[in-house]
């Protein structure tokens, strides 16, 4: 029995996407008819996409990254990434509750063929494995749910497995072919601010099998990005959702005084 070429394999590799797709496209279905059925209407499912909505909107309206009513820019949202591109999807859709539900959606489905191609490349070409990867977390109810959230969940799904997909795929090549790894991580930070050790754990696994810092000297200034935006707009290196979770009562502080 002759070994199938790479010419045979190509039809195959489309199947595990494509089926990973269906099945994420049925769920997202699913719930949105759910919630059109219990609530008589689509929404966020929590506060947070509500607020990323209104601060998307000023955006959208030109007034920068603020609420309504306030003068000048806030850092009050988590991943300003996602308000970013959820004013884009206002220009096109509207500044309505579909453009943050589409927008999900479409980032979503990226997140599965992200998963698909990090699962292809850990296991060293294994597409089965890969197909049964991006199906899982199709089939996930709370990757569903984070996605018609209106909230940054799609988008640090996706740009985290495609970064790591990059990382491995060019770990022992040049910095060149290296360097969009690190800033596909970097923007996976730029939605959850815990992902800023992304970029330096795949320069420490670079350094490890290749002995070169350049990895940290492209994740240095790549993950600066974050703070410094945040100290051009409010003074401080982190968003203020941060600071108001570590304030005087909240667990963060009681913890940080009582052990």
């Amino acid at each position: 029995m002759t070994e199938p070429t790479l010419d045979d394999r190509a039809p195959r590799r489309w199947i595990g996407p494509v089926v990973a797709l269906l099945a994420f496209f049925a769920v997202v279905g699913a719930y949105l008819l759910t919630e059109l059925k219990m609530a008589g209407r689509v929404g966020p499912p929590l506060d947070d996409g509500w607020i990323y909505m209104a601060f998307a909107r000023s955006l959208a309206e030109g007034e920068g990254i603020t609420y309504p009513g306030h003068d000048g820019p806030v850092a009050s949202v988590t991943g300003p990434i996602w308000c970013f591109l959820l004013a884009l999807a206002m220009k096109v859709v509207g500044a309505n509750v579909w453009a943050s539900k589409l927008l999900g959606i479409l980032v979503g489905a990226l997140g599965v063929i992200a998963a698909h191609r990090l699962a292809h490349t850990a296991s060293k070409g294994d597409l089965r494995l890969a197909g049964i990867a991006a199906v899982l977390l199709a089939l996930t109810p709370r990757y569903a749910w984070g996605c018609l959230s209106g909230m940054e969940v799609p988008w640090f799904v996706a740009m985290t497995c495609l970064g790591l997909a990059l990382h491995l795929e060019n770990r022992d090549r040049s910095t060149l072919r290296w360097l969009p790894a690190a800033f596909t991580l970097t923007l996976a930070a730029w939605a959850r601010p815990e992902c800023l050790v992304l970029p330096f754990l795949a320069a420490a696994h670079r350094f490890w099998h290749v002995r070169r810092i350049d990895g940290f000297l492209l994740a240095v200034p790549l993950v600066a990005t974050f703070p410094a935006y945040h100290l051009l707009v409010s003074g401080h290196p982190l968003p203020i959702t941060f600071y108001a979770k570590a304030a005087d009562g909240t667990p963060v502080s009681i913890f940080k005084q009582e052990g």
